[in-house]
């Protein structure tokens, strides 16, 4: 015979949640946004583009995967106050790429995976233009006057030369090299405020 077991459970109205801050960021030629679901389709094509994800060992995104790079996007914004945003051309409102800060515990030990993490992808039809450098800069600017991080890093393939070269311009030094998912990558750190 079963036993009958009073459950009892309590509910709580914790009120409102601070929804976390959003920011726009503009330069002469882009602007940086929160991302919306409706960039799931412009970041599946993004992620789908062999010349961006060459360096990133990633593989062509699916739709789902797209969305559940936004969650993450999110989901930085909410549990750090810091996260990725969408990368726009400023006159036409196009999606050119994704950049930000991200906490990814990359299991590279305390001194890379404790600091904010750099990154940023751009599509490969605008590669070439000077963009990655304005993109740096507003990355930058958001890492040292708005989230005043003392200390970024940023992981990147030896062999991607284009963002190696905007990283050292912005500021980024090479301090050690790992192995990352089978590849080695170089470990970049940049302190507030640094320059080239």
């Amino acid at each position: 015979m079963g036993t009958n077991i009073d459950r009892q459970f309590a509910i709580f109205d914790v009120g409102a949640t601070e929804a976390p801050r959003q920011y726009t960021i503009s330069s002469a030629r882009l602007q940086l946004r929160a991302p919306k679901l409706t960039d799931c389709a412009a970041s599946q094509a993004l992620w789908s583009d062999p010349l961006v994800y060459r360096y990133i060992r990633e593989v062509p995104q699916t739709y789902a995967k797209a969305h559940a790079r936004l969650m993450t996007y999110a989901g930085l914004w909410a549990l750090h106050g810091y996260g990725y945003f969408c990368v726009e051309e400023r006159d036409s409102g196009k999606f050119v790429g994704e950049a930000g800060f991200g906490s990814f515990d990359r299991g590279l030990g305390t001194h890379f995976d404790d600091a904010p993490e750099a990154g940023w992808v751009m599509c490969s039809q605008i590669h070439g233009n000077g963009y990655g450098r304005e993109l740096l800069q507003m990355l930058c600017y958001f890492a040292d006057e708005v989230a005043k991080f003392p200390r970024s890093v940023a992981m990147i393939d030896p062999h991607n030369a284009a963002s190696l070269a905007v990283a050292r311009r912005a500021g980024f030094k090479a301090y050690d090299k790992a192995s990352f998912e089978d590849s080695e990558v170089l470990l970049f750190e940049r302190l507030r405020g640094a320059r080239a």
